[in-house]
């Protein structure tokens, strides 16, 4: 349940605009997955519906939804839309999940 409410409060925050907290909510979420749910589910593949799969229908939204939103930055870090901050429209693929 924490990993779930903190992907949730990172897509709030990038509604917001608040980007930084959002990135720490999703590696929160991350941690919780990776350490309290994974365990458990190596034991109790049976529970993978669920509450697990609610955690990961968040955390893969709050994910896609912040990598669209970001800046598109060239090889020296700056941004490519000419310095304004328009999100760059980029979709997230399944490979560059951290989960």
């Amino acid at each position: 349940r924490d990993g779930q409410k903190a992907a949730k409060q990172a897509i709030f925050a990038l509604h917001r605009g608040d980007s930084a907290h959002a990135l720490k909510l999703l590696n929160q979420c991350e941690k919780c997955v990776a350490n309290d749910l994974m365990p458990i589910l190596h034991e109790e593949p049976n529970l993978r519906g669920g509450s697990f799969s609610g955690v990961m229908e968040e955390y893969v939204e709050g994910m896609l939804f912040y990598t669209w939103l970001q800046p598109t930055r060239n090889g020296d870090g700056n941004n490519d839309n000419g310095g304004s901050e328009l999100p760059s429209g980029r979709i997230l693929m399944h490979d560059e999940l951290k989960l």
